[in-house]
């Protein structure tokens, strides 16, 4: 399941687009693409020719701190974009909550 998911979150648009972030909502909630579309756009406030088009998304990442595949200094990349990703998808990322239980922050 998890490459396939990769495999096709990756077609669409990995971190170009929202991919990467319908592919964490498909493997989470163990639903269909359609329906992790659907949760991102809402989640994002974002329709399907905005989350679709690569130019418009990649200043949305950058304005929201989700990552984007080339950074810039100074921007979210990593875990603390992953963490950007947790709170703005209301989705819980395991790397994230290893994080908060070695540091014992919280969220």
């Amino acid at each position: 399941m998890g490459l396939v998911t990769h495999y096709t979150s990756s077609g669409l648009g990995g971190m170009r687009t929202v991919g990467d972030l319908v592919g964490r909502v498909q493997l989470r909630n163990k639903c269909k693409i359609s329906e992790s579309k659907k949760y991102v756009m809402d989640k994002l406030g974002l329709g399907p020719e905005e989350i679709n088009d690569e130019v418009f998304m990649r200043n949305y990442r950058e304005e929201h701190g989700l990552g984007v595949i080339t950074t810039i200094g100074g921007a979210p990349y990593g875990i603390e974009a992953k963490i950007n990703i947790e709170d703005i998808l209301d989705i819980e990322i395991a790397s994230c909550k290893r994080l908060r239980e070695a540091t014992r922050l919280h969220r």
